[in-house]
C-alpha cells in the first residue's frame, strides 16, 4: 500500500472524516465573537443532536473498517471540547461497528501530547495545525480535504485513496 509500510500504525481523527462535523461547527463559531460564550455554548451543545445533522463523507465506514481489517488502522484520537462531545463521538463509531481504542485530546491539549508519535504511528487529519503539530513531534500524518485538487504522499483528497 502507498500510504503505509509493515508495522506502521494509523490512527484517525473524527470530524470531517466520518461526518461533515468540523464545516458545520465552523459555521457556529463564526457567528460567535465572544469566547466564553462559545465555550459554554460546546460544553451545553446537545452532541447526539447535533451528529446526527452532519452528513456521513461518502464511503468513509466502510474504508475505516477495511483498514481495521487489514490491522492498519489501530484506533481514534479525537479533539473535543467536551467529555459530552467525546461520548457522543464514541458512541458514533460504536454504532458503525468499529471497535478500537479512542483517545481524546480536550481542546486545548494536543494530539501529540496525548499519544506521543513516533515513526511508525500516522494521524489521519483534516486539520493542518494538527498534522504539522504531529510531524514536528516525530510522527507521519496524512492531511484529508476532500477539496484539495492536488494529492500526495502526505495529503488526500478522498479516502479511498489509502487502500491503494
Amino acid at each position: 500500500m502507498k500510504y503505509f509500510k509493515k508495522g506502521d500504525i494509523l490512527l484517525s481523527a473524527f470530524d470531517d472524516i466520518f461526518l461533515d462535523s468540523q464545516e458545520k461547527l465552523d459555521e457556529v463559531i463564526k457567528e460567535e465573537k465572544s469566547y466564553l460564550l462559545l465555550k459554554n455554548y460546546l460544553k451545553n451543545l446537545d452532541w447526539i443532536s447535533f451528529l446526527k445533522e452532519c452528513q456521513e463523507i461518502p464511503g468513509a465506514i466502510e474504508i475505516l473498517k477495511e483498514l481495521k481489517d487489514k490491522d492498519i488502522l489501530k484506533g481514534f484520537l479525537l479533539q473535543i471540547n467536551s467529555i459530552e462531545e467525546g461520548q457522543a463521538k464514541a458512541n458514533y463509531i460504536r454504532e458503525k461497528g468499529i471497535i478500537l481504542p479512542i483517545h481524546y485530546a480536550l481542546t486545548p491539549q494536543t494530539k501529540s501530547f496525548i499519544y506521543p508519535p513516533n515513526e511508525n504511528i500516522i494521524l489521519l487529519d483534516t486539520q493542518i495545525k494538527n498534522t504539522e503539530d504531529w510531524e514536528s513531534h516525530g510522527g507521519h500524518a496524512i492531511l484529508y480535504d476532500n477539496k484539495i485538487k492536488k494529492k500526495s504522499k502526505k495529503k488526500i483528497n478522498d479516502l479511498s485513496n489509502l487502500l491503494k
